[in-house]
C-alpha cells in the first residue's frame, strides 16, 4: 500500500461490479483473481451493492472475511447501492452500518446528514474520482454538489462513480430520472467515464454526447456496467444502439490504467479471459476512443486453457424486416441470389400455417405465398427446413415425412422424395455437387424398443433424370441414443463442402456434432459450454482471409436474446458473439447470403424472431464489430 503522489503520476486501480450474493463462497474468488492479476493496483472501487442487506451486520463479516488479506493490501473505495439501504425496494435510508466499515471524505453536500460518506470525492495522481449517490440521484443538492465539484476539478481526468446505471443494461430496467439529471452534467464537464453497477450485466457504451454516438474528435462519456458476483439478470436490449459491448452471466473484474494522456481499460472474467478492453486518449481536452480488444493476449495469471480474443455480444444495426405474422409460426429462412435482372428472394416457412412466404431479400416485401394445407405437390404439411441450390428450391414438410423441390423463380412443383425413409424430417443442408445435388435431411424419428438405433440424418442425391429429377437415398447416420444424452432431438444441419465437414446440432447437449461428408463421426463437438440455450440455425460466412476460409455462425437461441455465435470454419475456436438492435430472441433459422448488395455490405444475414418475422443484417457490421477477417 502507496500513498498518493502529488502531481499527476501513472497509476493502476481495479473497478468491481456488484458482489451481493454468496459473497464469501462465489464473490470471494472474483476478488481475488483480481488481485492475483493486478497486485499492484493502488485501490479498489466499488460500484454498490456489496452485500445483499445492508443492515446485516453478518453480511458486512462476511464481505470482509471475503477480501481476507487483500483489504490490509490496497485501500477500497465504494459507493451505496440499493442492497446498502435499509430498505433495498425503496432506497429511502442508508443502512447505520455503512459508515462504521469505511472512512470516506466528508466533502459531500454541506449539511446533508443522508449524504455524508455517500457524495464525496478524491483525487488521484491527476484523477478527480467522484461518488455520486444514486439512491438520491434526484436530490437537488446533490446535484447542484456535482455540477460545482465537476467544474472545480483541476485535474486532466474525470471518473465518476455510482450504482443506478445512466443506460441500464439489465433486462426491463431503465432509470430515466437520473439520466435526464445526470447526463447533461457529463456532457457540460466533459467526464470521461462512469463507472456503474446494479443490472447484474456487463456493458460498455461507445463514446456517448447528449445520448448518441460521439463522432471521432469529439468529447464524449463512456459508461461501463459490471458485475462481480454471482447474480446474474438477463440483458436489456432497449438501449442496444449505445452499446459497444453487452452480456450477461458472466462474473467480471476491471483493470484500469492511467498513464499521462492515455487511460487504459480492460474487463476480464473470473476464468481469465479478456472480455473487453479500450483507450482513451487526451488530444487537446478532447478524449478519443482509440482501440477496442481484438488482439491476441496471454490469460491472466492462474488461467487455464488458450488466450482468448474472444469478445462478447455485439449489437448489429438491423437493415431489413419482413411484416410479421402474428398468427404464424416462422421457422426456417433461405436466399435465391437470383439470375442477371431478378431481385433476390427470400423464404421464410410458416409451420403452422403450412405456407412458405416469399419476400424481396432486399426491402422484405412480400410477393407471394406458397402452398396450403394438403398432401398434393405444391402443398404443405409442417414445412420446417427450407434450402436454395442454384435455381431449385427444397421445403421439408415434417407431417408429409417428405422433401418437395421447386424450380426458380416459377416455383413449380418438380419432385418429391423421402417418403420410403423419412419419419419426422426437420433440417436440410443442400449443396451442388457436379451434375449432381447432395441432400442432408435431419429426422427425429421415435425410437422403437428392439429395433436397430434410429439414424437421425438422411443423405440423398438428385440427380436429372430426363426432363425432370430423380432422389436416391445413399445413406443412414448419426444414429440416436437417449439412454446416453446423444441426438435426442435434432434439427438443424449445415454441409461444408469446401472443408468436407456436416454440421449437426444436438439439442440433447447443446452443442454442435462434426461428421465428414460420407457420415463419418470425426468426434469433433462445437459450442459444448459455450450455447446457453439450443443451437438452431447454422450459416457460413465466407471469408478468403479469415482461418479456413470463413466463420462458422451458429444461432444460440435465447428466449430473451439470440446470440449468433462466431467460430472458425472448423468449429475448433470461439471468436464471440452479435446479435441484433433492436433485439433478435427466440431464433430458429438463419441464411447468408455472401455477396453484397442493397443496404447489405459484405452480405445479408437473415435471422428469424421469436416465430413472427425475419430480421436482416448486413455481414461486414458483424464483421467489424468482431474484428473478423474477411
Amino acid at each position: 500500500m502507496r500513498t498518493a503522489e502529488a502531481n499527476p503520476a501513472p497509476f493502476r486501480f481495479l473497478y468491481i461490479g456488484d458482489a451481493q450474493n454468496d459473497v464469501a463462497s462465489h464473490w470471494s474468488r472474483a476478488i481475488r483473481a483480481a488481485f492475483a492479476h493486478a497486485p499492484d493496483a493502488r485501490f479498489a472501487l466499488h460500484a454498490g451493492d456489496l452485500v445483499n442487506d445492508g443492515p446485516v451486520d453478518a453480511l458486512w463479516g462476511e464481505w470482509h472475511e471475503a477480501l481476507g488479506f487483500i483489504a490490509a493490501s490496497m485501500p477500497h473505495v465504494a459507493t451505496p447501492g440499493n442492497h446498502e439501504m435499509d430498505d433495498a425496494e425503496t432506497d429511502e435510508r442508508l443502512t447505520p452500518l455503512w459508515r462504521p466499515q469505511f472512512a470516506f471524505p466528508l466533502n459531500g453536500p454541506e449539511g446533508v446528514e443522508e449524504l455524508k460518506e455517500t457524495a464525496y470525492y478524491f483525487d488521484y495522481q491527476g484523477v478527480r474520482f467522484v461518488s455520486f449517490d444514486s439512491n438520491h440521484g434526484t436530490n437537488s443538492e446533490q446535484i447542484a454538489w456535482l455540477d460545482r465539484t465537476l467544474a472545480e476539478n483541476p485535474h486532466p481526468w474525470t471518473i465518476v462513480f455510482h450504482h443506478h446505471p445512466i443506460y441500464s443494461s439489465g433486462k426491463d430496467r431503465d432509470n430515466a430520472k437520473l439520466r435526464a439529471a445526470l447526463e447533461p452534467l457529463y456532457d457540460k464537464h466533459g467526464v470521461d467515464l462512469v463507472l456503474q453497477g446494479h443490472d447484474h450485466t456487463y456493458s460498455r457504451t461507445y463514446k456517448l454526447r447528449g445520448g448518441k454516438a460521439a463522432a471521432p474528435g469529439e468529447p464524449g462519456t463512456v459508461y461501463a456496467i459490471s458485475v462481480s458476483g454471482p447474480k446474474m439478470y438477463p440483458i436489456n436490449p432497449l438501449f442496444a444502439d449505445k452499446m459497444a459491448v453487452c452480456f450477461g452471466y458472466t462474473q467480471m473484474y476491471q483493470i484500469i490504467d492511467v498513464d499521462g494522456s492515455r487511460l487504459h481499460y480492460e474487463a476480464w472474467s473470473i476464468d481469465g479471459r479478456l472480455r473487453d478492453a479500450f483507450e482513451l486518449d487526451k488530444t487537446a481536452g478532447l478524449i478519443e476512443l482509440l482501440a477496442e480488444a481484438s488482439r491476441e493476449i496471454e490469460p491472466a495469471p492462474g488461467a487455464e486453457g488458450e488466450a482468448a480474443s474472444e469478445k462478447a455480444v455485439v449489437f448489429a444495426p438491423e437493415i431489413m424486416r419482413t411484416r410479421d405474422w402474428p398468427e404464424a409460426e416462422i421457422d426456417s429462412v433461405a436466399i435465391w441470389m437470383g439470375r442477371d435482372g431478378d431481385s433476390p428472394l427470400l423464404f421464410a416457412t410458416d409451420k403452422t400455417g403450412d405456407t412458405v412466404y416469399v419476400c424481396d431479400a432486399q426491402s422484405g416485401e412480400l410477393r407471394s405465398a406458397l402452398g396450403g394445407s394438403g398432401e398434393e405437390p405444391g402443398r404443405f404439411r409442417r414445412p420446417n427446413g427450407v434450402a436454395v441450390v442454384g435455381d431449385w428450391l427444397f421445403v421439408v414438410e415434417r407431417d408429409n415425412a417428405r422433401v418437395q423441390m421447386f424450380a426458380l423463380p416459377s416455383l413449380e412443383p418438380v419432385l418429391a422424395f423421402g417418403q420410403q425413409q423419412l419419419s419426422l424430417p426437420y433440417g436440410i443442408a443442400a449443396f451442388a455437387n457436379g451434375k449432381s445435388i447432395e441432400a442432408f435431411i435431419t429426422d427425429n424419428a421415435e425410437p422403437i424398443e428392439g429395433e436397430p438405433p434410429v439414424a437421425r440424418v438422411k443423405h440423398f442425391r438428385l440427380r436429372q433424370a430426363g426432363d425432370g429429377w430423380k432422389a436416391r437415398h445413399v445413406r443412414s447416420f448419426a444414429e440416436a441414443d437417449p439412454a446416453g444424452g446423444i441426438f435426442e432431438a435434432v434439427e438443424s444441419i449445415l454441409a461444408d463442402p469446401l472443408s468436407g465437414r456436416l454440421f449437426v446440432c444436438d439439442e440433447s447437449v447443446r452443442a454442435i456434432r462434426v461428421f465428414d461428408l460420407e457420415g463419418n463421426d470425426t468426434g469433433a463437438i462445437v459450442g459444448q459450454g459455450l450455447i446457453q440455450d439450443d443451437p438452431e440455425g447454422l450459416a457460413i460466412a465466407e471469408a478468403p482471409n479469415a482461418p479456413g476460409g470463413g466463420w462458422l455462425v451458429v444461432a444460440d437461441q435465447g428466449d430473451d436474446m439470440t446470440a449468433l455465435r462466431i467460430f472458425t470454419r472448423d468449429g475448433s475456436r470461439y471468436i464471440g458473439a452479435a446479435t441484433g438492435n433492436p433485439v433478435l430472441a427466440n431464433t430458429d433459422g438463419i441464411a447468408l447470403a455472401a455477396e453484397s448488395f442493397g443496404l447489405f455490405r459484405g452480405g445479408a444475414l437473415y435471422c428469424v424472431h421469436d416465430d413472427l418475422r425475419v430480421q436482416g443484417y448486413a455481414w461486414d457490421d458483424i464483421a467489424e464489430a468482431l474484428g473478423l477477417a474477411r
